[in-house]
């Protein structure tokens, strides 16, 4: 190879490295002198090859290779050049490759979609959710916020959540932010997945848990019917041995009259009748009945004003209340009547006892029968009031769903 040969070689190298110096410096937005040195450094380089490849005004050896030296030297500086300003300063590509390893999706847009920035993760979500590649930012939120697309959307509108074919799930937020004088959207795509599978997990348990206290509910109930079947059967077999001892008391009496008592008989004949019409099943499935009839043996006059609820938790709460009211106006209050006030409204149910008996002076302590009647409404979501302007009252109130879900059981000892 001749020495123009060579010289014509190095200096084509020459114009390639200034080329690329010159649009690496443009693409990395770097400083204006840096470019004008590689544009001008380019376009000498390119003239000196011009006369090299010439055959008529090429110039001396010794002079070509001074200039290829030269243009070979200034070339290199340029590249360190450019090195240095890229360590010292933040460049948009340095930026883009740290947005691509954000954990979220970003997307960054002007008013009427055109994209500024846009992340990897970000531009996968707009594959999975429009099967296209993201050129307008605008379509994209508009198709997240209307939940359209070829995802499932967990939730629309202003804070739209979707999950993708592969399981994983991403909320997306959209901000405004000033920038350069005019306005610039921001939307963010965060992974909720880990975050929606523990929610999942905890509806679930939560069905769980409200399958077992329905369970629950329902074997206290078996409990509370079995425990009345009991008392049933024992009030039959208690029936069945007066009438017993009642017909073998009478067939001893008119086999022997001198034998027998006549009083005694009428006596046990009618403790047999009494018992035999008092203690039938309706008496022990009816809760309101009970709480009659142990007013009638307390000596107690009920007056009852509305219709207290039938069924249910609620009868259940309210007969306890009677109960409680009705042995605290009798041992305490000395009361003889008891007024009963039952209301209905569309969300609760309301019980108001209150007695003729003695009003109680200072404080009241709720002790007791009244602690545990507050602890039981107050449990299913009630509440109980104590008054006594003039009369000593109780006013239990009880939502309608809290009714249903209370747990209660009543005191007939």
């Amino acid at each position: 190879m001749t020495a123009y040969g060579f010289l014509c070689l190095l200096d084509f190298l020459i114009v390639l490295l200034f080329q690329y110096s010159l649009l690496r410096v443009a693409r990395r937005r770097q400083s204006l002198p840096l470019m004008v040195w590689a544009a001008l450094g380019s376009l000498a380089a390119f003239a000196l090859l011009q006369l090299l490849l010439s055959g008529t005004r090429r110039p001396g050896t010794a002079l070509a290779a001074l200039t290829v030296g030269t243009l070979l030297l200034a070339s290199l500086l340029l590249a360190d050049q450019s090195r240095r300003y890229s360590e010292g300063h933040i460049e948009a590509a340095a930026v883009k490759e740290c947005v691509d390893g954000l954990p979220f999706g970003v997307c960054c847009y002007w008013p009427g979609g055109l994209v500024k920035l846009l992340n990897r993760r970000m531009e996968e979500l707009c594959y999975a959710v429009t099967g296209e590649a993201p050129r307008n930012g605008e379509s994209l939120w508009n198709a997240l916020e209307r939940g359209e697309g070829g995802a499932e959307f967990l939730q629309t509108g202003e804070h739209p959540v979707v999950r993708l074919a592969d399981g994983r799930v991403w909320s997306v937020l959209r901000e405004s932010v000033e920038l350069d004088g005019g306005t610039l959207y921001e939307l963010v795509a965060i992974d909720l997945t880990d975050e929606y599978a523990a929610n999942a997990e905890l509806t679930e348990k939560r069905e769980r848990v409200g399958d077992f206290n329905r369970r629950l509910r329902e074997l206290g109930r078996e409990i509370e019917r079995m425990t009345v079947e009991k008392e049933v059967l024992a009030a039959k077999v208690s029936v069945h041995d007066d009438l017993s001892r009642a017909l073998l008391y009478a067939k001893q009496y008119y086999q022997n009259p001198g034998a027998g008592d006549r009083e005694t008989l009428l006596r046990i004949w009618g403790e047999a009748i009494r018992f035999a019409r008092s203690e039938g099943p309706e008496h022990w499935r009816d809760l309101y009945a009970y709480v009659n009839q142990t007013a009638l043996e307390l000596g107690v006059t009920v007056h009852t004003d509305g219709t207290p609820p039938r069924g249910g938790r609620a009868e259940e709460l309210f007969s306890d209340a009677l109960i409680t009211c009705l042995s605290n106006a009798a041992r305490h209050g000395g009361a003889d009547a008891l007024f009963v006030t039952a209301g209905e409204t569309a969300d609760a149910l309301s019980l108001r006892v209150a007695n003729n008996g003695t009003v109680p002076e200072g404080e009241i302590k709720e002790t007791g029968g009244l602690k545990n009647l507050r602890e039981k409404v107050e449990r299913a979501g009630g509440t109980m009031r104590v008054e006594r302007a003039g009369e000593f009252a109780v006013t239990v109130t009880l939502p309608k769903e809290g009714a249903e879900d209370a747990v209660s059981g009543i005191d007939r000892g």
